[in-house]
């Protein structure tokens, strides 16, 4: 479990906090660009306890702006501001990653991002199995709907009652319980070890950055800027040492065994 010291630097990204502090080293997507059309009107957003307002410059590229203006805290949704600042992101190498965005300290915003290097993904098939949202990019399956829960379907069909097409809708009945857990009253196990050494590493690298270290994945030099393949998904001989197992080239791998 976690002191509420430890809970706070963990769950709190408001400016100035530590964990906020480690947050705005990385890159954090921001809107859709179907948000965003050419020539559409900004748009507020909140993101680490800031407001702020995305727009596009007269040459379509995106700025990000703090929401009120510096003259008399005006609202710049409310306005075109052009010729300014703009917003980029960076170019990555990745595979599927769920990237949980704090909006502010009790509310965030789940971006999936797939990516594969040597063939082109298939829409249909990228959004098969995932809990659907409505227009509002909400899940359909939420809290005040009790997540479509079907108690008639606990026991033989399935133990949680969330239908199975709604599945990851049983993870947001546990995280969702509170707006920030008390991490205080855990009371964790064995197989909760991932969930122990990710806390331990954002706290370290939380405590390395106050003291003036880069966190992990933080990349200055552009010639650096590649990541190699990290999560692998195949079956390997009881023979193979795993923990080595991925640093091989996967060209020299064999193919993955049938499942």
């Amino acid at each position: 479990m976690l002191t509420k010291e430890q809970n706070d630097l963990l769950t709190l990204t408001g400016p100035g906090t530590p964990a906020g502090e480690l947050l705005r080293r990385y890159w954090q997507p921001v809107a859709l660009q179907s948000e965003l059309p050419p020539g559409g009107a900004p748009l507020p957003v909140r993101l680490l306890g800031e407001d702020l307002v995305l727009f596009r410059d007269e040459q379509g590229r995106p700025g990000l702006l703090g929401l009120h203006c510096s003259h008399r805290g005006a609202d710049l949704s409310y306005f075109l501001v052009p010729n300014s600042s703009a917003f980029g992101g960076g170019r990555g190498d990745g595979y599927s990653i769920n990237w949980h965005v704090p909006i502010d300290d009790e509310h965030h915003w789940k971006y999936t991002f797939q990516y594969r290097a040597e063939e082109r993904i298939e829409r249909d098939a990228a959004r098969r199995g995932r809990t659907p949202i409505g227009p509002d990019y909400q899940p359909v399956p939420h809290k005040a709907n009790r997540y479509l829960e079907d108690r008639s379907l606990m026991g033989d069909v399935v133990y949680s009652g969330i239908p199975n097409q709604y599945f990851q809708a049983q993870d947001l009945c546990v995280t969702e319980s509170r707006p920030i857990q008390d991490r205080a009253q855990e009371h964790l196990g064995f197989g909760d070890r991932a969930i122990v050494a990710a806390r331990t590493m954002l706290i370290r690298a939380i405590k390395e950055l106050e003291e003036g270290v880069d966190p992990p994945g933080v990349v200055r030099d552009p010639a650096h800027n590649r990541f190699p393949l990290v999560v692998r998904g195949d079956t390997i001989s009881a023979s193979v040492d795993w923990r080595t197992y991925w640093q091989v080239s996967p060209a020299a791998l064999p193919a993955p065994q049938p499942r």
